[in-house]
């Protein structure tokens, strides 16, 4: 089976409202990227098309594949890579995920890509309330998903379920997370960092700050 992971990208530039400082945010990406090298899987970088895919490749290299995100809202750009990934590029499952979960491990993306052999959704839940991994295969791809449970708020979680139950879409859940907001979120993770992230970029520039 093919599958595709998408790495869901905002312009990392200075002017982004965020607690996380720019440099951070970069390399959260960065660390994501070199984790999901074992995933099994082709790796997208989706990104948001208010930064040239010029300055994506110049950051991130020329190497990896790259597509524009569509749409207004993070729902309906969400929706819009899946639909790419299953429905244009005919993978037969795909996991859409965001940089801001380090602790996420190539061996959760390998569960939730695996689940979709006999689910038709996997979420990977987050400890806020919300979801830091989504996906699905070809057959179940639901894009009202999105528009019904817009990402955002706490109990998008809960709102999501609820819409996969009214189209009867089985789902599977896999590890709970959490997911990173602000640095002191950060800095607890440096404190007790995972055997991945012994390398980590991010944490390496939050222990720099100090404090």
């Amino acid at each position: 089976m093919r599958s595709c992971v998408l790495l869901f990208l905002d312009a990392p530039e200075p002017g982004l409202e965020s607690a996380l400082p720019g440099d951070i945010r970069r390399a959260m990406a960065e660390d994501m990227l070199s984790m999901l090298r074992w995933a099994g899987a082709e790796v997208v970088v989706s990104y948001a098309p208010e930064w040239p895919v010029e300055e994506y490749q110049a950051w991130l290299g020329t190497d990896r594949t790259y597509w524009a995100q569509s749409g207004k809202g993070p729902g309906t750009r969400m929706a819009n890579a899946l639909r790419r990934a299953l429905s244009v590029k005919k993978f037969d499952r795909a996991v859409l995920l965001f940089p801001d979960a380090p602790a996420l491990t190539d061996e959760t993306v390998r569960q939730a890509l695996d689940a979709l052999a006999w689910n038709s959704c996997v979420l990977g839940p987050s400890r806020d309330g919300g979801y830091y991994l989504v996906g699905f295969d070809q057959e179940g791809l639901l894009p009202d998903l999105f528009s019904r449970a817009e990402p955002g708020g706490p109990d998008v979680l809960a709102r999501a379920r609820n819409v996969l139950d009214i189209y009867r879409r089985r789902v599977t859940l896999v590890d709970e997370l959490p997911r990173v907001t602000e640095l002191a979120d950060l800095r607890q993770l440096a404190a007790n960092p995972p055997r991945h992230l012994a390398r980590s970029k991010a944490l390496a520039l939050v222990r720099a700050l100090g404090q």
